[in-house]
């Protein structure tokens, strides 16, 4: 199940393609313009104490972590420019229902691109319209596996 969330998160992060044969839920998206919960607010200069309103947005993380004000049916909206951390990684627990979910997406007419992996671990969430990126050039090993342990950012 955990797979088949990160594909598809990864076809609406990148690619914006509409889902075929998902689970329940998952395969109606919802039209940007009606939008039925609350909007807040991410920022690559936001902060972990900001409210999430656009004028004192959260930080990438903050938000992913799903504060106890984001419930299903919101929508986290990216502000233009990069996101990174020192980690390299991003972990979502967003998480919202089958009829309500929660979406991160790029705020409208804004490029938002996140600097590093994205991990999914929550559930009825939408990633939407944002790009997934890493630009670090330390990229040849000679470990197997998804996470060798000689490049800095698996560590």
């Amino acid at each position: 199940m955990k797979a088949r969330l990160l594909i598809a998160a990864f076809c609406f992060a990148v690619v914006g393609c509409t889902l075929v044969d998902a689970p329940t839920g998952l395969n109606q998206v919802p039209d940007p313009g009606q939008a039925t919960g609350v909007g807040y607010y991410v920022s690559p200069n936001g902060s972990a104490v900001g409210d999430g309103s656009k004028a004192s947005p959260w930080d990438l993380q903050t938000a992913l972590d799903q504060p106890g004000k984001v419930v299903p049916g919101d929508t986290v909206w990216m502000l233009g420019g990069v996101y990174s951390n020192s980690a390299h990684d991003f972990v979502s627990k967003l998480s919202g229902t089958a009829n309500a979910p929660v979406v991160l997406r790029a705020y409208p007419g804004e490029r938002a691109t996140i600097d590093g992996r994205l991990d999914i671990n929550g559930s009825y969430a939408y990633y939407w319209g944002f790009e997934v990126m890493d630009s670090d050039p330390d990229r040849v090993t000679t470990l197997a596996g998804s996470r060798p342990a000689d490049l800095p950012r698996n560590m």
